[in-house]
């Protein structure tokens, strides 16, 4: 299952990440968690362009959320405040700040995660892993397709 959150602010955005990956007495992080360790990952045609496929750091998390390139730190993507207009049909529209970005959650079917638990069959429990992990990343592949950043032109 799939579950994407609303768009991220930059400080939801570190919030998330404070509780999820750094902060290890946390109930939300032990459930995300294998062994104690957490580690994001950087995925896609973008990640391999630039070299930096593979584990993330907490730095180029950062540096992610706040439209900077993870590594050098340079501004990509320039913050948009936000403003309030009146849309075609007389109503008012006040858009939003800069997205961080989205939190999409991948979930394995609970019945098939505690029947190879259960099952106590250790090849079974890594096979449901190994295939949960292998469908992420197809989803995201597909999800790349469709991702895009919105910039706004200066007026």
């Amino acid at each position: 299952m799939l579950t994407i959150s609303h768009a991220l602010s930059v400080s939801r955005a570190e919030t998330y990440y404070q509780s999820e990956y750094t902060n290890p007495g946390m109930i939300q992080s032990e459930y995300y968690q294998e062994k104690g360790e957490a580690q994001g990952e950087w995925v896609g045609a973008l990640a391999e362009d630039w070299g930096i496929a593979g584990p993330m750091t907490e730095e180029q998390f950062r540096h992610g959320i706040n439209g900077q390139h993870p590594v050098s730190g340079e501004q990509l993507i320039k913050h948009v405040e936000a403003r309030k207009y009146r849309n075609r049909h007389g109503k008012w529209i006040e858009t939003s700040t800069h997205r961080a970005g989205w939190d999409a959650t991948f979930s394995a079917p609970k019945s098939l995660v505690i029947l190879a638990y259960m099952s106590g069959d250790e090849e079974l429990k890594r096979g449901v892993w190994e295939d949960h992990i292998a469908s992420v990343k197809d989803a995201l592949d597909e999800m790349e397709k469709y991702s895009c950043a919105r910039v706004s032109k200066d007026k």
